[in-house]
């Protein structure tokens, strides 16, 4: 027995994907080059850690992590 599933078919889904698949190309041809660097980095990052490397902070974030703020308690 053979079953074949017809998704129903709206017809303003055939105009949303003409104006949408420039736009996703647009999108890949202007992102492409910086999300793989992004995957390169996050791969490189990962076998660091692999490796043993533990993570850490963020140096442009040590103004913060040494300022002088506190957070107040918990209320009750």
């Amino acid at each position: 027995m053979t079953f074949r599933f017809v998704a129903p078919q709206d017809p303003t889904s055939d105009a949303l994907l003409r104006e949408a698949l420039p736009f996703l190309g647009r999108l890949v041809h202007r992102f492409a080059e910086p999300l793989d660097a992004l995957l390169q980095e996050r791969a490189e990052r990962q076998a660091a850690f692999d490796g043993g490397a533990l993570p850490g902070f963020r140096e442009g974030t040590r103004a913060i992590r040494e300022g002088d703020w506190r957070v107040d308690p918990v209320p009750e």
